[in-house]
């Protein structure tokens, strides 16, 4: 089945309803109603179609629903033709800014919003009643957590449990646990969904880091005041995050910013080759130990949690690899983790 494992964002957990719009009705009110007793007599019918369906109303366009669905444009638009046969009424009416349900389309997308629980509590079922510690783990966090401080530490995992496969989703916004889009979340700053479990891992903190051909370039900073004549390195998503305005007090009117993104990879090269001075949290030391970390405590620090759902938190696989990140993090709570 070509659509057996496409998935659909929902509404919870990062994903917001579009605003509604003022559209002109002109679909004939006999058309919808003979739709709706199809509905009522037959169902909705094939889930594929539907969670397509959803896709393109809540994306607004075919083409971003096939990029969210993992699918071929071509796919998208012939399941929706097909959906349209099989309930007689038009669902989408194209426009400049892409695809506009009719009130055909509207009339229906609660039934195929409650089909979509249904699949995915059913989903979450299956998969709860699985005590194998094999298969994959789809783990979500930011570019710098996952790639810095988790990855290189996976390989005695790897040995203690090698039928584990460990899928990484980097993400700067929270994933859809619910919809199963990820088993497993390392997010800074805890979730107030009531469905999700959070187990605070502990506070990260960071500190400014320079290369040393850097500071034998430019010198080293001595004080917060020195900074002034330094170039500094700005990350979006610390500047984004900083609610205590840390960082915001550092780089706004900064005069010497040469960099700016939202990459924690690319963020670390600019520091390793010199670039200017960076804020990194202290765990970088093991992945980029020849970084010189500056005498300067600038006080920013973020509460870092690990996330799982609870229909899907007692799966074996799952709570392996949740007791390894949270011995993990009881094991760097003496440096980096305070």
């Amino acid at each position: 089945m070509e659509c057996a494992n496409l998935q659909v964002p929902r509404r919870g957990d990062g994903y917001q309803t579009p605003a509604k719009r003022s559209v002109h009705n002109d679909q004939p009110a006999s058309e919808i109603r003979s739709m709706q007793k199809r509905v009522r007599e037959l169902g909705l019918g094939d889930w594929d179609d539907v969670r397509v369906f959803l896709a393109v109303t809540r994306s607004g366009s075919f083409s971003r629903a096939a990029e969210m669905l993992g699918a071929t444009q071509s796919t998208v638009s012939r399941r929706i033709q097909s959906l349209e046969e099989r309930l007689g009424a038009k669902l989408f009416d194209r426009h400049a800014q892409g695809m506009r349900p009719t009130p055909a389309a509207r009339a229906v997308i609660r039934r195929a919003e409650l089909m979509e629980t249904q699949a995915q509590s059913i989903e979450r079922a299956l998969v709860g009643s699985d005590m194998e510690t094999q298969g994959s783990v789809r783990v979500t966090g930011t570019e710098g957590i996952l790639s810095c401080w988790l990855v290189p530490r996976l390989q005695p995992f790897r040995e203690d449990f090698p039928e584990i496969r460990i899928e990484l989703i980097i993400a700067d916004k929270p994933l859809n646990l619910g919809a199963r889009e990820a088993d497993i979340a390392l997010r800074f700053g805890e979730p107030a969904d009531p469905r999700l479990i959070s187990r605070e891992l502990g506070q990260v903190h960071f500190g400014l880091f320079a290369a040393r051909t850097y500071l034998e370039r430019c010198g080293q900073p001595e004080s917060f005041t020195d900074l002034r004549d330094h170039a500094i390195l700005n990350h979006s998503n610390y500047y984004d995050a900083d609610t205590d305005d840390v960082w915001r007090r550092l780089i706004d009117d900064h005069a010497q910013l040469p960099l700016h993104t939202n990459s924690s990879i690319s963020y670390l090269h600019a520091v390793r080759h010199g670039l200017g001075i960076g804020l990194l949290p202290l765990y970088i030391d093991g992945v980029a130990p020849e970084l010189v970390s500056l005498d300067l405590n600038i006080g920013y620090v973020r509460d870092l949690f690990m996330v799982t759902h609870r229909e899907t938190d007692k799966r074996a696989r799952i709570q392996a690899l949740t007791q390894y990140v949270k011995t993990l993090a009881e094991q760097g709570l003496h440096h980096w983790f305070l």
